[in-house]
């Protein structure tokens, strides 16, 4: 069974063929690291798009079966700043209730996304992959090359994590992406997040909620986003 996501870039549109199905969307300023605007399965942390006045390229969303309760969007980006077409979504935060970390691009064929397991990290496969992301032991090697590795995605994920420690560290360089006049902090060049007991800078806490950031004394948690996943980090 064939899962890749391929891009196909007709004038100035894109044809996302994202399991087997097929979505017409305009392009994206968004800079999203290894390429990917949103989340590829039916799962909560997807990027997504939403209509903005215009019947044409609007985003086709379904329920959520990850444990964050969202919903996703389609498969791509959007046009930035217009007043119609299709608008990437801002990032938003999804507070986790149990460890647990969400895996972008894991679901089959459309189907429901993975939350892996507490003691599981998520192998996010790169853009043009033949094979969904993955579960993986914490420290296993991921079955695909050049994957992005999710230890975490907030505080609670690093809890009795043996040795590791209780933060949430993220590894990339900062820069921003705006969509129909909405600007959000992203990622280039993001290797993943791993749970350390310190993040020195140049890495940056991850977060979900203010108190994952209680650690980063005048912080925040500001929404962002990396690789088609949501997230938060801690910043003044």
């Amino acid at each position: 069974m064939n899962y890749a996501r391929i891009v196909l870039f007709v004038g100035g549109a894109s044809l996302a063929l994202v399991g087997g199905t097929a979505d017409l969307v305009a392009c994206s300023s968004s800079s999203s690291g290894n390429g990917a605007t949103s989340d590829g399965g039916t799962g909560g942390h997807d990027s997504g798009s939403s209509s903005s006045g215009s019947s044409s390229g609007s985003s086709s969303g379904s329920s959520s079966g990850s444990s964050s309760g969202s919903s996703s969007g389609s498969s791509s980006g959007s046009s930035s700043g217009g007043d119609s077409g299709t608008c990437e979504k801002p990032p938003k935060l999804f507070v986790e209730s149990t460890a647990g970390v969400y895996c972008p691009f894991s679901g089959v064929d459309g189907g429901a996304t993975q939350t892996c397991a507490p003691g599981q990290q998520c192998c996010e496969v790169p853009v043009g992959s033949t094979s969904p992301s993955t579960c993986v032991a914490v420290g296993a090697a991921c079955p695909v090359a050049s994957s992005v590795v999710w230890q975490c995605e907030e505080a609670i994920d690093c809890a009795g994590d043996a040795g590791a420690g209780p933060i949430c560290c993220g590894q990339g360089s900062p820069t921003t992406a705006t969509s129909c006049g909405i600007t959000w902090p992203e990622w280039t060049a993001f290797t993943g997040t791993t749970c350390a007991a310190t993040c020195p800078a140049p890495g940056f806490t991850v977060c979900e909620q203010p108190s994952d950031c209680t650690g980063a004394a005048g912080t925040t948690c500001t929404a962002t986003k990396a690789d088609g996943n949501n997230f938060g980090f801690c910043t003044p």
